[in-house]
């Protein structure tokens, strides 16, 4: 008896990759949101590429100026930084756990 090769729809299969790209995107964005140091070794091991989605990029963009000028990491300080259609995304990282990275 051979065995049946199923193969899942190409919808689908985008739609999978899309989801990990975000969360891949979500935890580099919760490591960085540890520290400084954690931040600019993210920054250093991209290369100079930016993230995918728009919305991860802003808040790069947010993070690298909150650091440069408070020069720690203070979410609750951050979330207020942030312009508010940013917030609720990055309240939702903070809860990502980083130790499964």
């Amino acid at each position: 008896m051979s065995a049946k090769i199923i193969r899942f729809p190409k919808k689908i299969a985008q739609q999978s990759q899309i989801q990990q790209v975000q969360r891949t995107e979500e935890k580099l964005i919760a490591h960085m949101l540890q520290s400084p140091e954690q931040a600019y070794k993210v920054m250093e091991s991209m290369n100079g590429k930016q993230f995918r989605y728009e919305e991860h990029q802003a808040i790069c963009t947010y993070l690298m100026g909150f650091y440069e000028e408070f020069k720690e990491a203070n979410s609750s300080k951050f979330l207020c930084y942030l312009p508010e259609e940013l917030r609720k995304t990055v309240a939702n990282i903070l809860v990502i756990p980083i130790d499964d990275f």
